[in-house]
């Protein structure tokens, strides 16, 4: 019998290599095929899903749009950082959304002034291909709503673009003093709080008589 550590061993070690290599390439190619399907079949069940729904509500804030709203108000306060910082502590549940949008409006203090022309000079940008498929959901006579952790002062751009009504709008309220100051936020809004968003949807499913809302 040979030495496997001569010439003949590399032979046997490239050819089990081979097999280790074609068994991965083959279970690859497998899951592959199977996460296709899978995804296949979710997209079929989304548009099924879509197409038998009363109402659509989607989100705004890197959604519909293509960055966080209160994070791109920051950056053009000055203090982007700091802010975007509380935003994702937000984002990945670790502390209340309630908590982070108070300390994060705390730390812009948007007065009336600076929402004016933050709206006129940073409008928001439409993600691709949302504004073609709001289009399509509303031909087909689905209504749609807007629910978000955003600003009503920056999102009614948006849904004036979209051709959303504000009355199907659900979003935050920032508050101003008579001098136009900040002074706070609506704590009534469903979406300034945790798990709001899912409050949000069930409201409008008990108010409008939505069946199926997606």
């Amino acid at each position: 019998m040979a030495n496997e550590g001569g010439e003949d061993g590399a032979l046997i070690g490239g050819a089990a290599g081979a097999a280790a290599a074609g068994r991965g390439a083959i279970e690859g190619a497998v899951d592959r095929d199977e996460k296709a399907h899978v995804r296949q079949a979710g997209q079929e069940l989304a548009r099924a899903a879509l197409l038998s729904a009363d109402a659509v509500c989607l989100d705004v804030d890197s959604t519909v749009t293509t960055e966080e709203g209160i994070d791109a108000l920051a950056d053009f306060a000055g203090c982007r950082d700091a802010v975007a910082a509380l935003t994702s502590r937000a984002m990945d549940g670790t502390v209340r959304f309630e908590d982070t949008l108070a300390r994060r409006l705390d730390i812009i203090r948007p007065s009336r002034e600076m929402m004016r022309r933050f709206v006129a000079e940073r409008p928001a940008t439409l993600s691709p291909g949302v504004a073609a498929f709001v289009s399509v959901l509303r031909g087909r006579g689905v209504a749609v709503h807007l629910v978000s952790g955003g600003f009503t002062a920056s999102i009614a751009p948006v849904a004036a673009q979209l051709g959303v009504d504000m009355a199907d709008v659900l979003a935050n309220e920032i508050l101003f003093d008579d001098a136009g100051g900040y002074a706070g936020f609506d704590a009534e809004a469903f979406t300034c709080r945790s798990g709001g968003k899912a409050r949000a949807v069930s409201h409008l499913m008990r108010t409008r008589g939505y069946g199926a809302v997606v």
